[in-house]
């Protein structure tokens, strides 16, 4: 190696030329370059990947732990919309656990929380109605379970366990039926016949059986020596229902649940109570103690209000008055009076009484017949006149149907079909049916026009309406039963053997009707009204006839539940 300024021989690693002085390179200088060395380019690219690797394994996993987030949110979101679609139709036990699946989405859990609330009380109904078909319990059962099927259909296996329950119940009802029939107990026939009729509409048997069983066996109520009987129109199955004290006039409600009847012990010119008598318990409530002993009380057709007439019981009034009509609701035993009618515009008269109050068929409407003593006195009407009125129950105001065109009005009774009224007239005033001159008058509510049906030189009792409205059943001339349409045409002429009181009462199938007789040592008598033959059937029955009973009678037969 020799120096690049004059030649010399170098010495390695000097500094310096050791014959000039010239600075000498370094020994890197010095050091020849290495030629550029040939690279792999997969293994560049393997190096590249190793450096991105774990950038591409941080966007893999936050993508990831992304689309969990997002599926869980958009599950939840899902849940949360099932359970509220679950409470829109009732399914509480879905919406709870569709809330459960919803976890933290919004107020999910608390929602949650109350949507157990309201489900606690459902399965506890649940449970008990369980407990109840285990113990054939079928009505407590059904009662239990029909909320719950109808708001809630897919909790648990209420469907199955619901038609469990009423099949246990039909079979009961005709069990009892059975039982009733073997033990000869009518009314509990026909009650059980009642309800297989209301809950399967659609079985012929069930009314066919109920129709016989009303024809047969409907139980009558009368009064002997102030006790309370019922007996079969065969004249058989008599039992005693009532002996506590003497009573009289009992008559039934429409739904045959209730009997009222009077003290016994009072006369006809006094106050008396009324009392309540419930059939199947024997209990026994006081409806009034200032009830006029007026036999013509009206219950309402669904059994909910009884009319009557009572004393205004004030201070300065006599016994005898019965000037105020009563309404009687016997759930809430509760007691209102109806306003008095106005004063009659004609003269100067004073209210001297009301009986005979009638509803109107959908029972917002009562007639009935006020009688007015006149002042000064007419000649020769020592009882003053009467008017036949209509009060509308819900405002409380009366309209006077007649003023004066019927002054002796005694008696008045609603058609179960229309607002026609038979008014019965008699020459003196409130008086025994086998009155010297009476009428009968066909009057609309709605109109006021009136029509005279007989002649007033007929004898004729209270007249009865048919239950379809169309006709009407009177005792004319004391022997004889006549079924009348209101047009005049005779459907029936029969003639008993006994006098008759004038007192007609249908059977509860409307197959049949009751005519009293005019003393109790002689057979009422009983006329089947389907059959061509008017051959009368005697009931011998020895019953009280001193006012206000009028002998043995049925319950209405326009009661609600009933099907003719």
């Amino acid at each position: 190696m020799f120096c690049m300024h004059c030649a010399a021989p170098i010495i390695v690693c000097a500094p310096h030329c050791s014959q000039c002085g010239s600075r000498l390179p370094v020994a890197a200088d010095l050091t020849p370059a290495t030629p550029p060395r040939t690279t792999s380019p997969w293994r560049d690219a393997g190096r590249l990947t190793t450096m991105l690797l774990p950038f591409a394994m941080a966007l893999l996993v936050g993508g990831w732990f992304a689309w969990s987030v997002l599926s869980v949110h958009r599950d939840e979101t899902a849940a949360y919309r099932r359970a509220e679609s679950a409470l829109v139709i009732g399914d509480y036990g879905g919406a709870v656990e569709a809330f459960a699946q919803a976890g933290s989405y919004r107020d999910a859990a608390e929602r949650r929380i109350a949507t157990q609330q309201l489900l606690a009380p459902i399965r506890t109904a649940y449970l008990d109605a369980m407990t109840a078909l285990e113990r054939e319990e079928f009505d407590i059962a059904i009662a239990l379970l029909e909320p719950i099927a109808e708001s809630m259909p897919g909790f648990e296996d209420v469907g199955v366990r619901l038609e469990e329950a009423r099949a246990g119940q039909r079979r009961a009802l005709e069990r009892d039926v059975d039982l009733a029939t073997v033990h000869r107990d009518w009314m509990a026939a026909d009650d059980a016949l009642s309800q297989l009729i209301e809950l399967y509409p659609d079985e012929p048997s069930y009314p066919q059986r109920l129709q016989r069983l009303r024809e047969n066996h409907a139980p009558l109520i009368f009064v002997r020596e102030g006790m309370l009987y019922q007996i079969g129109p065969d004249g058989q199955d008599e039992s005693l229902l009532f002996d506590d004290f003497p009573v009289a006039a009992p008559q039934w409600s429409p739904d045959r649940r209730y009997i009222t009847f009077f003290d016994g012990s009072a006369g006809r010119s006094a106050v008396t109570t009324l009392y309540l008598f419930e059939y199947r318990t024997g209990n026994l409530e006081i409806i009034s103690d200032w009830a006029a002993p007026d036999p013509f009380i009206a219950w309402r057709a669904d059994s909910s209000k009884l009319a009557f007439v009572v004393n205004a019981a004030t201070s300065d009034m006599k016994p005898s008055d019965r000037t105020r009509l009563a309404l009687f609701d016997p759930a809430a035993l509760k007691l209102d009076l109806l306003p008095l009618p106005s004063a009659d515009a004609k003269s100067a008269s004073e209210l001297d009484g009301i009986t005979s109050p009638t509803w109107s068929p959908e029972g917002d409407q009562l007639a009935y017949v006020a009688i007015w003593r006149a002042d000064p006195p007419e000649p020769h009407n020592t009882n003053g006149f009467a008017d036949v009125y209509v009060t509308d129950l819900t405002t409380g105001t009366a309209r006077n149907l007649t003023d004066h065109a019927i002054p002796h009005a005694a008696y008045v009774t609603w058609s179960p079909a229309s607002d026609d009224l038979l008014v019965w007239e008699s020459r003196v005033g409130v008086a025994w049916a086998d009155s010297a001159e009476t009428a009968i008058w066909l009057l609309n509510a709605s109109t006021g026009q009136r029509q005279r049906l007989t002649s007033r030189a007929d004898t004729t009792g209270w007249p009865s309406w048919s239950p379809d409205g169309q006709s009407y059943a009177v005792v004319a001339g004391g022997f004889t039963i006549v079924l009348r349409t209101l047009t005049g045409t005779e459907l029936i002429r029969a003639e008993a053997e006994w006098p008759l009181a004038g007192r007609i009462t249908w059977s509860p199938a409307g197959t049949h009707l009751l005519a009293v007789a005019a003393s109790p040592n002689h057979p009422s008598s009983i006329l089947h009204v389907g059959q061509e033959n008017d051959a009368l059937i005697p009931l011998p029955i020895a019953s009280d006839g001193q006012w206000p009973n009028l002998g043995p009678q049925w319950s209405s037969w326009d009661a609600p539940w009933i099907e003719t």
